[in-house]
């Protein structure tokens, strides 16, 4: 039963999928079910794992009832969060990676702000951190400030556009008879995309919400890994964010929010031709980020996109814009996670 029908605080349920997480996962898990709030469900999707994620997974749901652990092959994130929303029975829904961590007093907070306001989704503020301490903001990217309260999603939709809010899931809680209801008229979270598959999805979601509740607080610890960042090259991935970019581009949007949208999306593109890599296919990739880039370009004038960006594009068309920004790595003039 969820918290509505007992007249409680709101059921959470938290969504982790988990692969090859053993170094991370007991820090993750315990960052939740130690929370002062108690009235949750933690949904530990094992995505077949190879390592001893499975064992901890289970050990997990013997020491704790709250805790449920899911096995299945190994499919992906999006499979994952999938699985996990059949699982969940919480009025909310949380998607939490396995090597992150919560905020001490976050759960207490979400549900406070959550019996306080009306809306179909909380926006939640996140820090990001690497083995050596907190990374000052300006690694991740500078999140807006707005007083906390009930937004509109038109107002999300901008932030979002202007670079001024990350797509990343797990900064957001959705409600659960909302996801579901989305989940069954548009499709689940896409199996086949795994990049930008946050982006993709958030922008597709935000029209059927009308209100957010934005709470401006970091509860959410993002750890930046080696693993994590975008320089490892990967065709297959960098093939399947052009896939989200095309989703992205066929979403109506206004007017006033296009020139926005644009820039948007021709940052993914430069991602997609930093990760596609020389490979045969990658090559491929490459050939057809130029293709979908002219294509871009010609959406709004060219004259409104920064100094910047419009140089970037210039060298990917050329293409030797991943080339050189691997040497400018190499030289330690600018950090693999930085914008590319």
């Amino acid at each position: 039963m969820t918290g509505k029908e007992h007249g409680m605080s709101p059921l959470i349920s938290v969504v982790i999928p988990a692969y090859n997480a053993e170094r991370y996962l007991d820090e993750c898990v315990r960052s939740i079910v130690e929370q002062d709030y108690s009235n949750l469900q933690v949904l530990l999707v094992d995505d077949g794992s190879s390592d001893s994620t499975p064992e901890l997974c289970d050990e997990w749901s013997c020491r704790d009832k709250r805790v449920s652990s899911v096995h299945t092959a190994n499919r992906g994130p999006s499979a994952a969060r999938n699985r996990g929303l059949i699982e969940a029975s919480g009025d909310w829904i949380w998607f939490v990676d396995a090597d992150d961590y919560v905020a001490p007093g976050a759960l207490e907070k979400i549900a406070e702000r959550i019996s306080a306001c009306r809306c179909e989704l909380v926006a939640i503020g996140i820090k990001s951190f690497n083995e050596e301490g907190e990374l000052p903001v300006s690694d991740l990217y500078a999140e807006a400030t707005l007083p906390e309260g009930v937004i509109k999603f038109s107002e999300l939709e901008s932030l979002l556009y202007q670079g001024r809010r990350g797509h990343y899931l797990y900064s957001y809680l959705f409600k659960a008879d909302c996801l579901r209801a989305f989940a069954a008229a548009s499709g689940p979270f896409d199996e086949d995309m795994w990049l930008f598959e946050d982006a993709a999805f958030l922008h597709q979601y935000l029209g059927n919400v009308s209100d957010v509740c934005w709470i401006d607080d970091r509860l959410y610890w993002y750890r930046q890994t080696e693993g994590s960042l975008l320089h490892r090259a990967d065709a297959k991935k960098a093939a399947s964010g052009l896939k989200a970019v095309e989703q992205i581009r066929e979403i109506e949007v206004n007017p006033d929010l296009r020139g926005l949208r644009q820039q948007m999306v021709i940052r993914f593109l430069l991602s997609i031709d930093t990760l596609a890599g020389d490979s045969v296919e990658g090559i491929g990739v490459r050939r057809h980020v130029r293709e979908l880039l002219a294509d871009v370009l010609v959406e709004e004038p060219r004259g409104n996109l920064p100094l910047a960006l419009r140089a970037k594009c210039l060298l990917v068309r050329m293409g030797i814009y991943q080339p050189l920004r691997r040497l400018l790595i190499k030289a330690g003039v600018i950090r693999a996670w930085d914008e590319a």
